[in-house]
């Protein structure tokens, strides 16, 4: 469980994430769950918007302040309301596709940090006016660069429970169970038990 978590913090540091920040996760997804619960340790305020009720009320498990539903027409507003109408300090994407990262760059406040963590090749329509004007960094973020040992110490100083991500353990024998389960979809991580 450590691996995913050292994607989740390096997106973190890769936004010079500090206590005074404003978080938007863009998607609470198992990505986005980890960034929140990650997040926490940073000590920010975090908001989590998301399509899915089950990811929402997760979100709120992890540490989000606050959960906004992505369905509902007015999410821009709701979300600069929530930041006393300035707008998050720093989003992070993890919807990734071409009009989550225009979105993002438009709601985010001046001076803030985007952090993208797509692979999505469509083109996105980003005006450069609104990056050069708000002087908004834009910051690319996939791997987990030298973080092992800062998770392993948020893990022993029980500032991230990996718990709540996992839905399903498996002894390795009953590994065709596991296979069963992510044939249904229903699913967080699932662990398998070598012992």
């Amino acid at each position: 469980m450590i691996e995913p978590y050292t994607i989740a913090f390096h997106a973190c540091a890769r936004g010079r994430l500090v206590s005074d920040d404003v978080l938007l996760v863009y998607g609470a997804g198992a990505l986005g769950s980890s960034i929140i619960d990650v997040a926490k340790s940073f000590g920010c305020k975090i908001l989590a918007v998301d399509i899915v009720d089950d990811k929402l009320k997760q979100a709120l498990e992890n540490g989000a302040d606050y959960v906004l539903d992505g369905k509902c027409s007015d999410i821009r507003e709701r979300i600069l309301a929530k930041t006393g109408g300035y707008g998050p300090t720093i989003c992070i994407d993890t919807v990734c596709n071409p009009s989550s990262v225009e979105f993002l760059l438009d709601i985010v406040g001046n001076a803030g940090r985007v952090i993208t963590m797509g692979f999505d090749t469509r083109p996105s329509e980003i005006q450069q006016f609104k990056i050069t004007s708000k002087e908004i960094d834009v910051i690319g973020s996939r791997l987990q660069h030298n973080n092992f040992e800062s998770v392993i110490k948020l893990f022993e100083a029980g500032k991230i429970d990996p718990r709540r991500a996992i839905s399903h353990v498996f002894k390795f024998l009953d590994i065709d169970k596991a296979f069963e389960v992510i044939k249904t979809g229903n699913y967080k991580k699932i662990v398998l038990d070598f012992s």
